[in-house]
């Protein structure tokens, strides 16, 4: 092997039972010498296969593209879920949960939602308790006085100081 000038050659023996009875050499030009030499072929082998590097960077980037795009929504899914929820938790429906798929940060945040979500739903069963409890407390005083005021305005009982004064 060796190189002439702007030539590199390699040549390779032909034997036939140990003896050589030709050499075969394979030559090539080198694109000058020296690292401007080599900056050189680099670029021309570059010139020539350009195409090819454009198309194979494209379809790469797309593909690229499209797994992110994949990866994305199945990460941001459960944030979607939640927005979902809290809006329906924000028109009163408290029954809402979320399915927490994963134990990183978005599905610890999913069961704290569902926790929150439990125990909305718990507060707001026993406020409409305590209100019924109320309303159904007052309205037999209630009653009771308006039924007196009416048998007072029919006429039925005279008033009396020992009446009104309670």
């Amino acid at each position: 092997t060796g190189v002439i000038g702007n030539r590199e050659y390699v040549g390779v023996p032909i034997t036939r039972s140990g003896v050589v009875i030709g050499v075969i050499y394979l030559a090539h030009r080198v694109e000058g010498g020296g690292p401007f030499g080599a900056i050189q072929g680099t670029a021309a082998f570059v010139q020539s296969v350009w195409w090819q590097l454009l198309l194979a960077g494209a379809i790469a980037a797309f593909i690229a593209l499209f797994l992110a795009r994949i990866l994305a929504r199945g990460m941001t899914q459960p944030l979607r879920d939640m927005a979902h929820a809290a809006g329906a938790m924000a028109r009163g429906d408290y029954r809402q949960r979320v399915h927490a798929r994963s134990r990183d940060e978005v599905g610890q945040l999913a069961a704290a939602f569902n926790r929150m979500a439990g125990e909305m739903e718990g507060l707001e069963r026993l406020r409409r308790d305590l209100v019924a409890n109320v309303s159904h407390e007052l309205k037999t005083p209630i009653s009771a006085l308006r039924a007196r005021l009416e048998n007072l305005l029919d006429g039925v009982e005279e008033p009396d100081p020992a009446l009104i004064g309670g």
